[in-house]
């Protein structure tokens, strides 16, 4: 059974790759987005992000079904547990991102006084990229074990909020 549980959690691992990745790819589009500093979003990259958000939301119940299945056929030890619980509470989160990313965009189409969002262009680029510079520190402190990410994205957590 160990060589099971093994695989059960690398392929959740494996998998989680895969969606933070997509996850990732959909916050590169926004940064695009936002930094251009065009209130107009062309309805290719639009279609592309809805068509992204729809595969983040399918893989996401995928995933959270093959962790429940892992801990309930495989009771994986207590180290392996923390990983995987980990990975699904950091699974959840990035979803919601995937959805902001939807919002943001449908936000940034509906703008009607370019004139304001000229003015903030600047703060809210510097934002958008110390945002997603945040969540790739922290998934990739996550995926390689880097304490040293993580500490930093703590600690920069505080100063941007």
């Amino acid at each position: 059974m160990t060589i099971k549980k093994d695989d059960a959690i690398n392929n959740t691992q494996a998998d989680f790759e895969t969606f933070a990745n997509l996850v990732l790819e959909q916050l590169d589009e926004m940064e695009n987005i936002i930094i251009s500093g065009e209130i107009t979003v062309p309805e290719q990259v639009l279609k592309k992000i809805l068509q992204r958000e729809d595969e983040i939301d399918k893989r996401e119940v995928k995933l959270s079904d093959k962790i429940v299945n892992t801990i309930v056929l495989y009771q994986p030890v207590a180290s392996e547990l923390r990983r995987i619980i980990a990975c699904y509470r950091i699974l959840i989160s990035m979803e919601r991102i995937g959805d902001m990313v939807v919002n943001i965009t449908r936000f940034i189409k509906k703008i009607k006084t370019p004139e304001v969002y000229e003015k903030l262009q600047e703060e809210i680029s510097n934002m958008t990229i110390q945002s997603i510079k945040m969540v790739r520190k922290s998934l990739l402190s996550y995926l390689n074990d880097d304490k040293e990410f993580a500490i930093w994205t703590i600690k920069n957590d505080m100063v941007f909020d």
